[in-house]
This record gives structure tokens, C-alpha cells and sequence, in this order.
């Protein structure tokens, strides 16, 4: 179940290993502080479900957005060709809707 959890959170296989694993490091050192066996299973869950969180966020800062999905280097301005395409999309997509009909 904590792996299916993490997995489903996370996304990769090795990273729910390792949420999976701090799960049950964190079971061991508050094992004495759970006293009904079925509250074992909802604590299992609720810490799962934290530290996939936890770590996905943590994974999505250290990673960034790629520069590919950026659309652009930062700090510097298009290239002269990319310039050029975003003209030519403009100027293509200003007259498919000029010839357009008034009234549908």
C-alpha cells in the first residue's frame, strides 16, 4: 500500500522506494506511540501520502522547468529565426480570421 501511495504520487518507481522507506524509518521510531492496530494502517497512509508531497515538491524545485519547455533561453532574446516564425504564425493566424465571414 505505501508504495502504491508514493508510486501514484510521485510518479517513479524510485522515488517511491525512497518515500517507502522513510515511511517505515518513521514507523520503527513511532511505533510505540501508535496503540490501535487499525490506526496503523490510516498512520501508514496519512505519512505516505505527506512525504510524497513533500518530496515531489521538493524534486520539482531542485529540477526547474526545462529550458525546452521554457520556450526560451533566459535572459536572452529570441533568435532571428525563432522572431521570424512568430511573425509568420501571427500574420498567418490575423488572416485566417479576417477571412472570416461577419456573421455566422
Amino acid at each position: 500500500m505505501v508504495h502504491n501511495v508514493a508510486y501514484h504520487l510521485v510518479g517513479s518507481s524510485d522515488l517511491a522506494l525512497d518515500v517507502t522507506q522513510e515511511v517505515f524509518l518513521r514507523l520503527f521510531q513511532h511505533a510505540d506511540e501508535i496503540r490501535d492496530p487499525a490506526a496503523l494502517t490510516t498512520w501508514l497512509y496519512r505519512v505516505s501520502v505527506r512525504l510524497a508531497i513533500d518530496l515531489a515538491r521538493s524534486e520539482s524545485r531542485r529540477r526547474g522547468v526545462p529550458l525546452e519547455l521554457a520556450g526560451e533561453t533566459p535572459g536572452r532574446e529570441p533568435l532571428p529565426d525563432q522572431r521570424a516564425q512568430n511573425r509568420e504564425g501571427y500574420q498567418k493566424a490575423r488572416q485566417s480570421l479576417l477571412s472570416l465571414p461577419t456573421r455566422l
